[in-house]
């Protein structure tokens, strides 16, 4: 990983030792890393980033939007705060968007994509932009 894609707090994974940790500072070549009883400093090249999956977004509480979400089959949608924005996961793809849900000019919900994402960092930095206060734990 680079350290332009990183934030305090992001979690990434170091698999080289299994370790899952969470960026607590940054020096121009490392970043140091920490969570309950493990610390450790390394390399950005040896940080690799978390895949988004469905269960860390139950396990913290985001859950499954099921009104409204008839857009694609083999869709799912999880609602983040209490507006109409969500992510999309597109299961036989893989694939996870940031979207808007709105009512159209027809009356229907229509959704518009922000951007597409794939890793735990990503939603952590769309939350903390977004003003949802939400810490993820893995």
């Amino acid at each position: 990983m680079r350290a332009t894609e990183l934030m305090l707090g992001d979690w990434v994974n170091v698999a080289e030792f299994g370790i899952i940790d969470q960026i607590m500072t940054f020096t121009p070549d490392t970043a140091i890393t920490g969570h309950g009883d493990t610390c450790g400093e390394y390399e950005y090249e040896r940080l690799e980033p978390i895949p988004l999956t469905a269960d860390i977004l139950t396990k913290n509480g985001i859950a499954e939007r099921t009104e409204n979400t008839t857009f694609r089959d083999n869709t799912r949608y999880y609602q983040l705060g209490d507006g109409d924005l969500c992510l999309e996961h597109w299961v036989s793809r893989n694939e996870w968007s940031l979207i808007v849900l709105y009512e159209g000019y027809t009356g229907a919900i229509e959704s518009y994509t922000l951007r597409a994402l794939k890793y735990v960092h990503e939603l952590q930095h769309i939350l903390r932009a977004c003003g949802i206060n939400k810490d993820i734990e893995l």
